[in-house]
C-alpha cells in the first residue's frame, strides 16, 4: 500500500492497524510518500492519492471529499488583522505549500458563498507571499499553531486544531474543495479479496462524511 505522508499517517495507518487486527493473517508492506509512484512498475496493490491526473493503466475509486481550509491562530488575527476577501492576504504573512520547488496558489470561490457562486465553476488562484514555504502539510500547520501566519490546507491536517479552536477559519464564504480523496490500482490485476475489504473498509468509514469533517 502506498499513501501521502500526512493523510497516511493520521487517517490511513489507524484503519490499517484495524483491518491487520480483524485479518491477523495478513501481513502489510506500507509505504508513505507524496510522490506519485508507479503501481505497476513497483508491485503496489493499491495507493492511496489526493488528486492526481488519470492514467488509463488504473482503476479509481473516490473515497472522500477534500475541503480546504484558510487559518490562523486567534493571536495572530487579533494582531494583524482578519482578512475580509483573498485579497486582503497580500498585506499578511501566508504559510505555502511548494510543489516541485515552486510554491503553489491559494484557491478560493470567485465570490463569496453568500452571494450565490457556484462552487464548481466560479474559483480563484490567488498568490501568496510568507517566511515560510515547505513542501510538508504538518510542518505550515506547526508554522500556523506558533502565530509565524495564516495557512490554507486540507482541513483533515487541522480539524482538531479548529476544534479545541487552536486555529480559527478566515475566509469561510470563499472556502472551496481540493483534490478529492481516492484509491487507485491496476487495471489488469485481479483485485483480491483483501484488497478490495480494505477498500470496503476505507470507503465505509470516510462516507459519506469524513471524521475530519466539521458536520461530524
Amino acid at each position: 500500500i502506498d499513501v501521502p505522508v500526512v493523510f497516511g499517517r493520521v487517517h490511513v495507518l489507524p484503519l490499517i492497524h484495524r483491518f491487520m487486527e480483524m485479518w491477523p493473517e495478513i501481513t502489510v508492506n506500507l509505504t508513505f510518500t507524496d510522490r506519485f509512484v508507479d503501481l505497476i512498475d513497483e508491485g503496489i496493490d493499491l495507493a492511496v492519492r489526493i488528486g492526481g491526473e488519470d492514467d488509463s493503466r488504473l482503476v479509481g475509486r473516490t473515497l472522500a471529499a477534500n475541503r480546504l481550509v484558510t487559518c490562523a491562530t486567534p493571536e495572530y488575527l487579533a494582531a494583524h488583522g482578519m482578512p475580509e476577501t483573498p485579497a486582503d492576504l497580500e498585506t499578511h504573512n501566508c504559510l505555502n505549500f511548494n510543489h516541485g520547488g515552486r510554491p503553489i496558489h491559494w484557491r478560493f470561490l470567485a465570490q463569496p458563498r453568500s452571494a450565490g457562486s457556484d462552487e464548481k465553476h466560479a474559483t480563484q488562484s490567488v498568490s501568496v507571499r510568507g517566511s515560510l514555504c515547505a513542501n510538508n502539510a504538518d510542518a505550515l500547520r506547526d508554522g500556523a499553531l506558533v502565530g509565524h501566519g495564516i495557512v490554507q490546507v486540507a482541513r483533515f491536517v487541522v480539524s482538531e486544531d479548529l476544534s479545541a479552536r487552536r486555529l480559527q477559519p478566515v475566509l469561510e464564504d470563499y472556502e472551496t474543495a481540493g483534490a478529492p480523496i481516492r484509491v487507485v490500482y491496476p487495471t489488469g490485476r485481479h483485485l483480491s479479496p483483501k484488497v478490495r475489504r480494505f477498500i470496503d473498509l476505507m470507503a465505509e468509514r470516510w462516507r459519506p462524511v469524513s471524521p475530519w469533517d466539521p458536520a461530524t
